[in-house]
């Protein structure tokens, strides 16, 4: 509203109060006038009379400490009402109060009582304009709210004017809505951004505070699914990512608006701290989500403005077939990356990512930034490694569209200086090697980072698809003869031989081919040059080591453990007597069978003894042979489990557990199972009795770990009934 408005309705109010003339109303305190309709008066001039406020002049108004644009308009609707109340004293009709309002409405309502919009809450009816509605009345349906009377509804803790206001504005909408179905329009406000959405406050996100919870869990949950998001990660609605726990990053909304609320903080790793941060989430993203309607052809896209910026530019490259200036990529590129990883990560991180890549000097290598931090190279290689964790959250098809770019600059002149730029920002940023040309060292830089992403060893075959892809106008031959200078060759009777990169992880690996008696996890560093901690750590996130019982690591191509075109198989011995059906099984194909047969009957849960029993079993079974002898318990489980897409998962206290489709079948825990093999029993079993039984569900626990468990208070996750010690004699 312009400030011309306001002169010009001072003026008119004025001319109004000439028509008066020496009414005794100018004589009155502007205070007296206030109605419940009239808030945010400039307090200053409410103990003024109507007489000294008219002979303030308007500039003058304007200028006194605490009266802004939005007070003086609430006073200039004040004075405007009271003169022509004065004026027009039969014609004009004063402006309902707010009780008056309400009535109103309940009494049109009534004619429309089985309308079925009275039975929608207040929330999901709420569009961006309705601000300020109390927590405790928008979880309410609107039948609901009306049948509370207007003083008991102005007397609930929290509820004040300004909340009951907002929402009789609100049924006084759908109201028009119901009678006039043709006139009212519902605004909706032409920008939505998640992240401009005001922090939830923590009381909200207590059980108490909220009234309904679960109600409008459901409705988030519906919400989401019908907006399409419900595949998309947590974290990627976030406005910092170090906000919450890096657990939660790639974590699905839709795994947890797909579970009642009050599972979700029992779920494994979840909290109250973390489930805090998830319902704060979820609730601004539905806060966000609210005002949009949905269109069966368009989907919402969260996106930070950073990305926007830099998909902007790719947008850009890849419509036009110029080279872009280097200056481009580094301020509409790299700079907006960098006040991303900043944004999530800090600012430490963020510069250690700058003096990598050298956008302010030379490019520093990890040696030269752990010396300059004081911390080792791996440190500074899992640092870095974060960053790549980010774009995978925040932009994850970012890569596919860079590759796009890079293609497009191959073909044209003088594009070297750029493609430098960008392989070294694509490596670090998005864990992808770009090749610039088909030169001995590019094929060399290209095959180590091929053996980081623990994509080495391979055989003849495997390498020459390899340098097909990614040089496609190097000669396979020649590039074997690179592979073979710059690496490691390792000759094999009766079969292929191997071609390993000169890499730490390639090293160990040769050795442990050569030498097939294993390697003790303090041996290690003779290899890798850092503490024992770190090494283990890498070793046990690579399917090429597997750990015996002795904790030797051997390589798993060696033990029966191996990769066929990037699918990871076991595989299978034969067994005297039987008759073997298939020379291997995929690792992801048998964690499916696992959940499948052991889902099938009624088990959800169990542990790494009973889950790879069972295992054993059913590969015996359905191929007639038997797993791979390296395998225990512990190591095979570590196994499946990276193998199954999520599907497994761990559970304290050594157990493994996954979900039905539907949530038919339970998870029990130990003391679950305990009460649920013993239930219906004749006579009190021992605890060998009690072990048996167990067994029987593959909950294999030794007798002695039942004793030690609290027979006397089976509360565990599953929330048992109690149990008596006498109960399990």
């Amino acid at each position: 509203m312009p400030v011309d408005f306001h002169i010009e309705q001072f003026s008119r109010v004025q001319k109004l109060y000439k028509e008066i003339g020496d009414h005794p109303q100018l004589d009155k305190v502007l205070d007296s006038f206030k109605t419940d309709m009239d808030q945010h008066l400039p307090k200053k001039l409410l103990l003024l009379t109507l007489r000294d406020v008219l002979i303030i002049p308007y500039e003058e108004m304007c200028s006194i400490r605490g009266v802004g644009f939005m007070r003086i308009s609430r006073l200039l609707d004040l004075l405007e009402r009271v003169a022509m109340s004065s004026c027009h004293p039969n014609d004009y009709v004063s402006e309902p109060t707010l009780e008056e309002n309400f009535s109103r409405i309940q009494n049109i309502l009534i004619d429309h009582g089985n309308h079925p919009v009275l039975d929608s809450d207040i929330y999901s009816l709420q569009n961006a304009m309705d601000k300020h509605i109390s927590q405790r009345l928008r979880y309410l349906t609107i039948r609901e709210v009306l049948k509370i009377p207007y003083k008991e509804l102005l007397s609930l803790k929290g509820v004040g004017f300004v909340r009951i206001k907002r929402l009789v504005d609100l049924i006084d909408r759908v109201c028009r809505t119901i009678t006039h179905p043709n006139e009212t329009v519902t605004p909706v406000p032409p920008v939505l951004d998640f992240f401009s959405i005001e922090q939830i406050n923590k009381k909200r996100l207590n059980r108490e505070e909220v009234p309904n919870p679960e109600r409008h869990w459901d409705r988030c949950g519906r919400l989401i699914r019908e907006h399409g998001l419900s595949q998309e990660p947590l974290g990627k609605f976030v406005e910092k990512l170090m906000d919450i726990s890096s657990t939660l990053w790639a974590k699905e909304v839709g795994f947890f608006t797909s579970l009642p609320r009050e599972e979700v903080r029992f779920q494994s790793g979840i909290g109250d701290v973390k489930a805090g941060q998830i319902f704060g989430i979820i609730d601004r993203v539905v806060q966000a989500l609210v005002p949009i309607p949905q269109n069966e052809f368009l989907i919402v896209i969260p996106i930070t403005e950073n990305i926007r910026e830099v998909l902007n530019w790719v947008t850009r490259v890849l419509r036009l077939n110029t080279l872009p200036p280097i200056a481009s990529i580094r301020t509409s590129f790299l700079l907006p990356l960098l006040n991303q990883i900043e944004l999530d990560l800090g600012p430490e991180k963020a510069l250690l990512v700058r003096q990598r890549i050298g956008l302010d000097e030379a490019p520093q290598t990890l040696e030269q930034l752990g010396n300059s931090t004081g911390v080792t190279r791996e440190r500074i290689r899992q640092l870095l490694a974060l960053v790549e964790e980010v774009f995978q959250i925040r932009w994850p098809e970012g890569q596919y569209l860079f590759q796009s770019v890079v293609e497009r600059l191959l073909g044209l002149p003088n594009s070297q200086k750029h493609l430098d730029l960008l392989r070294t920002i694509s490596d670090i940023c998005f864990g992808v090697f770009v090749p610039q040309n088909s030169s001995k060292e590019d094929v060399l830089a290209s095959w180590k980072h091929a053996a980081r992403q623990h994509h080495t060893p391979m055989n003849g075959m495997e390498a020459k698809v390899w340098l097909a892809n990614q040089f496609p106008h190097t000669r396979p031959y020649i590039g074997l003869t690179w592979l073979t200078e710059g690496g490691i060759l390792l000759e094999r009777k009766e079969r292929e031989p191997l071609y390993f990169a000169n890499e730490p992880t390639d090293l160990l690996l040769h050795y442990l081919m050569v030498n097939g008696d294993g390697i003790k996890s303090s041996e290690t560093n003779q290899f890798f040059g850092d503490n024992p901690g770190n090494t283990h750590s890498k070793l046990n996130q690579d399917m090429r080591f597997i750990l015996d019982d002795e904790n030797r690591y051997h390589a798993s191509i060696k033990k029966g453990v191996f990769r066929k075109e990037d699918v990871w198989h076991f595989e299978l011995y034969d067994i005297k007597g039987l008759v073997k059906q298939h020379e291997s099984v995929s690792i992801s194909d048998l964690a499916h069978l696992i959940i499948g047969g052991l889902l099938q009957a009624g088990i959800a849960d169990a542990t790494v003894w009973g889950v790879f029993r069972y295992a054993n079993n059913m590969v015996r079974k359905l191929y007639g042979a038997s797993l791979p002898s390296i395998l225990n318990p512990f190591n095979f489980t570590s196994i499946i489990i990276r193998q199954s897409n999520g599907l497994i998962r761990t559970m304290r206290r050594r157990r493994l557990r996954w979900d039905s489709s539907n949530g038919s079948v339970p998870v029990l825990g130990k003391n679950g199972w305990i009460k649920k093999v013993i239930k219906g029993l004749e006579k009190q079993p021992s605890l060998v009795e009690i072990t048996l039984l167990m067994k029987e569900f593959y909950q294999d626990y030794k007798a002695h770990v039942f004793q030690q468990a609290d027979l006397e208070s089976l509360d565990d996750e599953e929330g048992a009934k109690p149990m008596t010690t006498t109960e399990a004699r």
